[in-house]
């Protein structure tokens, strides 16, 4: 959120060029410490801003850290956003070379396969450089490129995959 608000050419570009857009929070908190009304606040604010700045609403929402729980994806569910994680981690955060992001990706990578990156915080040098060579290896495998809409749409979640309700009987 607050990355939008600072950089509004910059997200109005990333719309432009046909990138889906998710929430991610305002301040990039745990969201399983936050109280309801604070998570509430941190899904509302960055839709809010995505919306005024960017004039489209996003439908996905990732918790930062991944870290959920039944109360965050309730509230995505009631902010109408579908809760995506991811599968492969690059750990582009930790400051790897390009050859270890590329590396990590694609060896991981398996059909439907969401790769987390990230943009920031500090220099992402080598996630930039990593992300054309990530691209043509595993294009070289076969495998395409498709949004997380386009993923849904194509194999929409199934009664056998779980919601907050039944997460909570598991907890």
């Amino acid at each position: 959120g607050r990355n939008v608000q600072a950089n509004p050419e910059v997200f109005r570009q990333v719309v432009a060029a046909g990138h889906e857009v998710g929430v991610h929070t305002w301040n990039h908190p745990d969201m399983t410490t936050l109280k309801p009304a604070q998570q509430k606040a941190e899904i509302e604010n960055t839709a809010g801003e995505i919306v005024a700045v960017g004039g489209t609403a996003g439908r996905l929402f990732r918790a930062p850290y991944g870290a959920v729980d039944p109360t965050v994806l309730k509230g995505a569910e009631n902010a109408k956003l579908l809760s995506v994680l991811w599968d492969v981690d690059t750990q582009d955060w930790t400051g790897p070379s390009p050859d270890q992001i590329v590396q990590a990706a694609v060896s991981g990578a398996q059909p439907g396969s969401i790769i987390l990156m990230h943009d920031g915080p500090g220099n992402r040098a080598s996630t930039v450089a990593a992300v054309p060579r990530i691209i043509k290896e595993l294009r070289a495998k076969g495998f395409e490129f498709a949004t997380v809409g386009d993923l849904v749409i194509s194999d929409p979640p199934g009664s056998d995959d779980m919601s907050s309700e039944s997460r909570d009987t598991q907890r």
